[in-house]
């Protein structure tokens, strides 16, 4: 079975399974803005290039979530539990990146750079009234990088686990307002083209991004 199909059927299991019992499994939906940026070493070179740097850019992102009961105590915001939160999240997100010439007569070429992602967050999430903190590993089922500078060709080979840490906040029963921290554990392996020469294939940064998020729960 593949992975897709796999997290597909947890979610429909996980929702079926919620409409028999709300108290233990609710089923939802958020999406908000995002940011994700790539931090190259200081010492990154693409041929010609150096001085390698990049800016991350506001982007969105949308998604289903469910929420385990595992453990509780009370309930509503005199309530406190630990909670499983497998999710479903797409994002699209961008990042400015320019390169400078080491050469006698510098110049610089760039591009903006825009990802899509089909992420799922596993976490493991403590609630304590109306505040909920998580933390756990991301999978990446699907990504598609894609440059809008005709002239600079980019490809990467992601990392498929990352990891999310964040927190959230209840507003009454069904609404919540959600931040979040996403990071790697393993650098992104990059392949670069300026114009028809291939360069700086074994280029590595750091990805990074935070999100920002409302939703509702049923």
């Amino acid at each position: 079975m593949s992975r897709k199909l796999f997290f597909i059927l947890l979610f429909v299991s996980v929702f079926a399974f919620g409409k028999a019992d709300a108290q233990i499994v609710q089923f939802g939906v958020r999406g908000g803005i995002s940011m994700q940026n790539m931090d190259y070493p200081q010492s990154a070179l693409i041929g010609e290039y150096g001085e390698l740097q990049s800016e991350g850019r506001i982007g969105f992102h949308v998604g289903l979530l469910s929420r385990i009961r595992l453990f509780g105590v009370g309930a509503g915001a005199m309530g406190m539990g630990l909670y499983l939160q497998p999710e479903i999240i797409y994002t699209q997100s961008r990042y400015g990146m320019a390169m400078t010439s080491m050469g006698l007569e510098r110049g610089s070429v760039g591009s903006k750079i825009q990802m899509q992602t089909l992420d799922v967050p596993v976490m493991l999430s403590f609630k304590v009234s109306i505040v909920r903190i998580g933390l756990g590993p991301t999978f990446k089922v699907l990504e598609k990088t894609v440059s809008k500078n005709a002239n600079v060709d980019i490809s990467s080979i992601r990392p498929t686990v990352g990891y999310t840490f964040g927190a959230s906040i209840d507003l009454g029963r069904h609404f919540l307002v959600d931040a979040r921290y996403l990071g790697q554990f393993k650098k992104v392996s990059q392949s670069i083209a300026v114009g028809k020469d291939v360069t700086g294939s074994d280029l590595k940064g750091r990805l990074s991004g935070w999100s920002v998020s409302v939703g509702v729960v049923f």
